[in-house]
């Protein structure tokens, strides 16, 4: 009995896709759970193996330690050879062998040996040396291999029984949780399925119910779904009465949509596939004069479309199914021209186009308004033409204009530019005269010396007695003069390397990582004529850490420019022979999100109210017609702005100090490269 039940169970739960997949399903997760299990007991096993293992190597170390060396020392033969039978009783055991030690003759050992002796990795063999000692001194060795591979044949042995449980516990774990759902739940879906698929519209309103769910403790989910379709089935029965009412009330809304399609004024056509004219409403023929049946059976673009029009429309309606014909003229049948405006849609039946709707509509007024509008458009067309042909004449003198300005001012702002380099050329100059001045003298002393050296050769070739300070002189002169010429030659290389970079960087305008100090320092260098010439004292605030990746270029121009600036404008003032000192300060701190703030002030006579608002504009000066261009606060400004990507401000010093203060503040443009590029 038990055995047809479940038989039949596996045939229903073989023809059902649910079940099937259940199934599966349990298997699966069952044997992966089957296979972690033995692992997990296989592991444990090997475990244990390994630490009897290294117990049984323990214990044999501790007897040979005892027993074996009392049965040397007392000369036991017997127990001697009752521990290596007990060796080879181990099966792990394959080779042993007692020596005696060749240092200590004290002790008679005799040699004990069985197996060969043999070292092999790939079959896991180890040999093990274990001194004997007696008397803190060693008599002799033990020497015994034994193969760690009897550990893998064990696993082998158990392996395949611990396999075979754990599939059997496997498959009847998952035949008992199959019979289970089937039970539980396939068995009810099943009843469910049954059920609906005999329904039909006389029963639709039956009550389904689970058999055997008179008691609320065996009652789940799967009675909540039963409930469900219940209400389903009654709702689909309370539509179904509700759909007679329903087709009523479509016969009056269709009643209505007929009258409302004949009085309108539309015209509405309905067409076959091949655009033949089936059916108009009434006022087809109230607005065209045609009755029904004069254009029943007619094509459409006969009736509604003129000859020069037909081929166009023809070709138009072939493209799409969904067509809209703008401002088509038909003649009525009074001979009047009418506008009308189509819109063609199909009507379908179970995807197969059954007929056309063509709705036409009067646009006759709209195109007598187009038309006068067009007439008014025209001639404002014609009036707005002759006024913009003017303001573009007007709009070409202006651009003109505006193009030669800007021509000015950028050959303006390269003149500053020049004229900022010419400054700094001078100085070097200047700067570099006297080093190489000093080396030319000091090489012409080392060339006279040379002589006199050459001199006192001679007179030596010769056979002249000379003496030690005479050689020693020459010499001492040369050495200084030498020194001389060196430390002059490396003031000149500096000078002329830190104009190199200065005016490198100001014309490359490239983008680097460098040190603000060292770029500070270069310009100042730079500048040492100017500075020196106008006695100007500048006081430099700047950690020699600081590294910037921006334009050295425009840095050095910026402090260039603000240096000549101070030099030409803030001291005018001040006498020629006053004891005042010219100071200059430059403070470059770091701020937060890697940014520096460049501060630059001077004690001077500071910028006037009416020019301060109005400092970074172009052309504003208060040494107009005495070389002052306007031009160097502007392009410090542009600097700052567009090509660091910064921001720069300034404003007069209060009392008790004097001047004019700059404030700069510029990011580190290492991660934006191609903005400040673009800039």
């Amino acid at each position: 009995m038990f055995k047809s039940k479940f038989i039949d169970a596996f045939q229903n739960q073989i023809k059902q896709k649910l079940s099937i997949q259940t199934m599966i399903l349990t298997f699966v997760i069952v044997i992966v759970l089957s296979i972690i299990s033995s692992y997990i007991q296989i592991n444990h096993e090997n475990l244990n193996n390994k630490r009897d293992f290294d117990i049984h190597i323990l214990e044999i170390e501790l007897l040979a330690k005892t027993s074996l060396v009392e049965a040397i020392v007392n000369h036991n033969q017997k127990g001697i050879k009752e521990f290596f039978n007990q060796l080879k009783s181990c099966s792990f055991i394959t080779f042993a062998e007692l020596s005696k030690n060749e240092a200590n003759n004290s002790i008679d050992i005799p040699d004990f040996k069985y197996g060969n002796r043999i070292n092999d990795t790939s079959q896991k063999t180890t040999v093990k040396n274990i001194p004997l000692e007696s008397g803190n001194k060693i008599i002799g060795n033990l020497a015994i291999a034994f193969n760690q591979n009897y550990l893998v044949d064990n696993l082998r042995i158990k392996l395949p029984l611990v396999i075979l449980i754990n599939l059997f516990l496997a498959i009847v774990i998952s035949i008992c949780v199959m019979l289970l759902i089937h039970s539980i739940i396939i068995k009810h879906i099943l009843y469910l399925v049954q059920k609906t698929s005999n329904s039909s519209i006389q029963n639709i309103n039956e009550i389904l119910s689970l058999p055997n769910r008179d008691k609320d403790m065996f009652k789940n989910e799967l009675d909540d779904l039963v409930n469900s379709i219940n209400d389903m089935r009654q709702m689909l029965f309370n539509e179904i009465r509700n759909n007679r009412f329903t087709n009523q009330e479509l016969k009056r809304q269709r009643d209505f949509s007929t009258t409302l399609l004949n009085s309108c004024n539309l015209i509405i056509c309905k067409l076959d596939p091949e655009y033949k004219i089936v059916d108009v409403n009434s006022s087809t023929s109230l607005m065209t004069g045609f009755l029904d049946f004069e254009i029943n059976g007619k094509q459409w673009l006969e009736v509604f479309v003129t000859s020069n029009k037909r081929q166009e429309i023809k070709s138009k309606l072939k493209k799409s199914v969904f067509c809209n014909i703008k401002e088509l003229a038909t003649q009525d049948q009074n001979g009047n021209t009418l506008y009308l405006e189509w819109y063609i849609v199909p009507f379908y039946e179970e995807n197969n186009l059954k007929y056309h709707i063509a709705f036409g509509y009067d646009i006759t007024k709209l195109k007598d308004i187009q038309t006068k509008l067009e007439n008014v458009n025209s001639e404002l067309e014609e009036k707005i033409e002759k006024r913009t042909r003017k303001l573009q004449e007007a709009n070409n003198d202006l651009k003109r204009a505006y193009d030669e300005l800007q021509s000015a001012q950028k050959q303006l702002i390269t003149s500053e530019t020049l004229a900022s380099l010419g400054s700094l050329v001078a100085g070097i100059s200047h700067e570099i005269n006297t080093p190489l001045g000093v080396s030319v003298t000091a090489q012409s002393i080392i060339t006279e010396q040379l002589q006199k050296l050459n001199s006192i050769y001679n007179r030596i070739k010769n056979g002249a007695t000379v003496n030690s300070l005479t050689l020693k002189q020459p010499l001492a002169i040369m050495a200084e003069a030498n020194e001389i010429l060196e430390s002059n030659l490396k003031q000149a290389s500096k000078l002329i390397k830190s104009f190199k970079q200065v005016a490198v960087d100001s014309s490359s305008q490239s983008m680097y990582q460098f040190n603000v100090r060292e770029n500070l320092n270069q310009t100042l260098l730079s500048l040492s004529n100017i500075i020196r010439k106008e006695k100007l004292t500048v006081n430099v605030i700047c950690n020699s850490e600081y590294a910037i990746y921006s334009y050295p270029g425009a840095l050095t121009q910026i402090y260039t420019n603000l240096i000549i600036n101070s030099a030409r404008h803030a001291y005018t003032e001040v006498p020629a022979d006053s004891q005042i000192q010219k100071l200059i300060t430059i403070a470059v701190t770091k701020l937060p999100n890697d940014r520096f703030q460049i501060i630059y002030q001077d004690n001077g006579g500071g910028i006037s109210a009416e020019i301060l608002p109005r400092i970074f504009e172009p052309f504003i000066t208060t040494q107009r017609g005495k070389g002052g261009s306007g031009l160097g606060a502007n392009i410090i400004y542009n600097l700052v702005n567009k090509v660091l990507l910064g921001k720069i401000s300034c404003e007069n010093l209060t009392a008790p100090t004097h001047g004019a203060k700059f404030t700069i503040i510029i990011p580190n443009l290492k991660d934006n490269k191609e903005e400040s590029h673009d800039a």
